[in-house]
């Protein structure tokens, strides 16, 4: 049996169709849901969720989703016949196409723990907005005193040093193996940080053209989600960042993303943008 354990947040109180699509669509694949959510739902929005989840959960809006997490996954409990689970969140848009290969994928990978990707930022790390557990870990002490371990925070940057930076380490040191299914190498040389800046320049912007320069050049590692979208996509991974969408936080292009979701998924931008901002 397969179970995944949704982390939602909506500061309008609502479920959006996006966010709805995906949990239906993760329900044709894994056996169990867990819905958790710091964000009052209304009566309809629980009743569609009701349809495809075994567990809803709304808690109060401290701890991030790693509280979320952690809530879900003891509502779950006992993990003895699980095969895998899942734990994912609504920071990203997609999937943007039918994710049976995606998961046959995670499936197959045959380290413990699976990301879709790893970062190098702040520590070599899995991003923690999709990750698979197989039977060892979740049968492991040392799964049972990461999350144990996890307390309210409402830093949250503490909450990714502590948390989803330390994740990796930890259970590497207790013997478990972690990766991702896109790993991009942890230093770019400034020809390739060039050519990364290049791919996504816009010259009709020139500010913002050096403030991606300088951040491309400046930034000790690219995190992959927000400057190497085209490599993430490119390696079968059918989900956007919604914070590279909504806020672009390193100048990209996003006329080249809007192209290449438009080309890969047939997607148009206007619908990209508005699943961004849900």
């Amino acid at each position: 049996m397969k179970a995944l354990v949704f982390a939602h947040f909506s500061k309008t109180d609502s479920l959006s169709p996006g966010v709805l699509r995906a949990i239906e669509t993760y329900a044709r694949h894994v056996d169990v849901i867990a819905f958790v959510s710091t964000s009052t739902l209304p009566t309809d929005a629980h009743d569609s969720l009701s349809r495809v989840c075994k567990q809803i959960i709304v808690r109060n809006n401290i701890g991030y989703d790693f509280m979320s997490w952690k809530i879900g996954l003891e509502a779950i409990r006992p993990y003895d016949h699980f095969q895998e689970i899942i734990l994912t969140n609504d920071s990203i848009i997609g999937p943007l196409a039918d994710p049976t290969s995606l998961f046959e994928r995670l499936s197959a990978d045959p380290r413990d723990i699976c990301g879709l990707t790893l970062s190098w930022e702040f520590g070599r790390h899995i991003q923690s907005y999709f990750v698979r557990y197989k039977s060892g870990p979740l049968r492991s002490r040392a799964f049972d005193a990461f999350w144990n371990d996890i307390a309210p925070n409402s830093e949250k940057q503490e909450i990714i040093q502590r948390y989803e930076v330390a994740l990796t380490a930890f259970m590497e040191k207790h013997g478990h193996t972690v990766g991702a299914l896109y790993e991009p190498r942890r230093d770019f040389s400034t020809p390739q940080r060039l050519s990364i800046w290049a791919a996504n320049l816009r010259l009709n912007t020139l500010g913002s053209a050096l403030r991606s320069l300088r951040r491309t050049l400046q930034t000790p590692s690219l995190n992959p989600t927000l400057y190497l979208w085209r490599e993430t996509l490119k390696a079968d991974l059918p989900f956007v960042k919604k914070e590279l969408v909504r806020d672009n936080p390193t100048d990209q292009n996003l006329s080249l993303l809007f192209n290449e979701l438009q080309m890969r998924f047939g997607i148009d931008a206007t619908i990209v943008r508005h699943l961004a901002r849900q």
